[in-house]
């Protein structure tokens, strides 16, 4: 019985210790190959807010107190600095650890922007939107690269832009939306629809004064 209890005792033990292991090589885990990106950055040009944003993430891995949103400051520092590729790459690291993560998801869609990956940023908006239809910077982002010709004019933004005035049900956003669909089609040279959406635009905000200049150009070309 007692040697039953000795054994017992025993593998109880051993269990605690596996358990103890576990946990203490999972602290020293890094979500991130940070030294990877510590190498990769030049520090003498970077402004002296950016290299004390990047000691703080420099102490907090050092003192083994770095974190996701350790992780995210370093992709946003790579990005501002114009290390474009490796903010895509550290980000794409990133969004398996976290669901939802609209700012990781922005930032990702701006770095394949800034490197001309008009496509794969496209893709990240619109995910962007299919999972919160409300969040506007998605819908800003989309914006520059229709306008610029950037994506094809194949009704895919308007149509969104459509859905989301339909989810908006307290109006909170309308103005936003209605002046993206109609400067949508004022740039893609329809002006026969923008003139349509920006009647609707200045009857609802009148003191638009802006807008309104440009609702008077379109109106005058269409008639």
């Amino acid at each position: 019985m007692k040697n039953r209890i000795l054994i017992g005792a025993i593998i109880i033990l051993v269990i605690i210790v596996v358990i103890i292991a576990v946990v203490y090589k999972k602290s020293d885990e890094k979500i991130i190959d940070y030294s990877k990106y510590f190498e990769i950055i030049n520090e003498s040009e970077l402004s002296e807010t950016e290299q004390d944003y990047l000691q703080t993430i420099k102490d907090k891995v050092a003192s083994n107190t770095d974190d996701y949103q350790t992780a995210v400051q370093l992709g946003n520092l790579l990005y501002s600095s114009d290390y474009f590729k490796e903010a895509e790459e550290l980000y794409l690291q990133l969004l398996p650890l976290r669901e939802n993560d609209w700012i990781v998801w922005q930032n990702l869609a701006s770095s394949y922007k800034a490197q001309e990956k008009y496509e794969e940023a496209a893709e990240m908006y619109y995910k962007i939107i299919e999972a919160n239809i409300l969040y506007m910077n998605a819908y800003f982002g989309l914006e520059t690269m229709y306008r610029y010709g950037h994506l094809p004019a194949d009704g895919t933004f308007p149509e969104a832009l459509q859905e989301a005035r339909e989810a908006d049900v307290t109006n909170q956003f309308e103005s936003t939306l209605l002046k993206k669909l109609a400067f949508y089609y004022y740039y893609q040279k329809d002006n026969q629809k923008a003139l349509e959406y920006f009647e609707e635009y200045v009857e609802k905000y009148p003191d638009d004064e802006a807008v309104r200049g440009v609702y008077e150009e379109v109106k005058a070309e269409v008639e």
